[in-house]
């Protein structure tokens, strides 16, 4: 029998060695087959175990038919109406039945034996093999684990030293960066300072070319204030002297006018003085040819905002009502217009105006 179960479930199947350990089909078809081989061998001895104790069964019936049989007998031969040949009879019946329960029993217990040991040694084979398979997996794991320890270890180094790689790379990187904005931030400093600083100095001296320029300005303005003060009295002063010519002229024109009409009027010819009058005025405008007409500016107001106003001078009185050219229109000073003026004056008590004064000029307008 031993040599079947060595023949069915070899002691050490070969297996295919693959790379780190054996081919896992394999190992689990086997341990397939061993379990199914276990469960056969479990079924065996629990088929031993249930006919031993049927036999043991038999055995303890028999036992108590034949005690109970013995007793019987016993009886029987304790009896006053006992039976000598059916008692002996009786004795050889129990006898071979004795025998007989005998040998099946030692055969029973034989056979019990056999399959007892036989379920035994198939047992503690297949459970030897399965402790040696067992061991050899577990050999195996213990390997796998060791190499994967082993590789988890070298993961392990790797991905410190990568992390130590890469901490040092960081901190460089940081470092470089920290020098980088460092000096970039003491080039913006010092490029904003250098800016400041031309800044400053361009400010200061637009300042100074400023406050230059306006010191130049006021002392022109000045220069210019004054010079239009001294123009002005110039005019002024020729104003005065030319109305007081003007007053002369005009008086004695009206004399000369009057005593032409007087004389006129004595005579009783009205035309001739003021034909004699008129014709010896364009003799003499004549004779002195066409005057130049000058023009004499006086100023009005504050001298930094003043309004100029341009006024004949006496020399060339003109009867042209359009005034300076580019100007605005004057009023016409006439000989007759400047007599009626100071007739009016005269009567009224206001006195003449000073200066020639143009009543349309910016005062007037105010």
């Amino acid at each position: 029998m031993e040599d079947a179960a060595d023949a069915v479930v070899p002691l050490r199947p070969g297996f295919d060695v693959t790379f780190r350990g054996f081919h896992r089909e394999q190992v689990l078809e086997h341990l397939e087959v061993l379990e199914n081989q276990l469960e056969l061998v479990t079924i065996d001895r629990n088929e031993a175990a249930r006919l031993n104790s049927d036999l043991r069964a038999l055995y303890d019936r028999t036992r108590e038919e034949l005690n109970a049989t013995q007793q019987r007998l016993r009886h029987l031969e304790t009896s006053d109406t006992g039976l000598p040949v059916a008692s002996q009879r009786v004795q050889e019946m129990l006898n071979m039945a004795e025998e007989e329960l005998q040998t099946l029993r030692e055969q029973a217990r034989h056979e019990a034996e056999i399959i007892r040991g036989a379920a035994e040694t198939e047992a503690d084979r297949l459970i030897e093999q399965a402790e040696e398979t067992a061991g050899e997996l577990h050999e195996q794991c213990e390997q796998v684990l060791a190499e994967v320890e082993r590789r988890r270890d070298q993961l392990n180094q790797e991905r410190t030293h990568q992390l130590k790689e890469l901490r040092e790379r960081e901190q460089r990187m940081r470092r470089s960066i920290r020098d980088a904005y460092k000096s970039l931030m003491s080039s913006a400093e010092q490029q904003a300072e250098e800016l400041s600083e031309r800044t400053r100095q361009e400010c200061t001296r637009r300042e100074t070319e400023t406050e230059n320029y306006r010191q130049r300005v006021l002392e022109e303005i000045e220069h210019n204030r004054s010079e239009l003060e001294s123009l002005r009295a110039q005019v002024l002063a020729a104003l005065d002297t030319a109305t007081d010519r003007i007053g002369s002229s005009v008086t004695s024109l009206q004399r000369s006018s009057i005593e032409g009409v007087g004389s006129a009027e004595a005579s009783g010819n009205h035309s001739i003085p003021e034909q004699s009058t008129r014709e010896s005025s364009e003799d003499a405008a004549e004779d002195e040819g066409p005057a130049e007409q000058t023009w004499l500016p006086v100023q009005w107001g504050d001298p930094t905002n003043a309004e100029v106003t341009y006024f004949e001078s006496p020399e060339s009185v003109y009867r042209d009502s359009n005034g300076p050219p580019g100007r605005e229109s004057s009023r016409e000073f006439t000989t007759e217009a400047t007599a009626q003026a100071l007739d009016q004056d005269e009567e009224s008590g206001g006195g003449r105006k000073h200066h020639g004064t143009d009543t349309t000029g910016p005062a007037a307008r105010n």
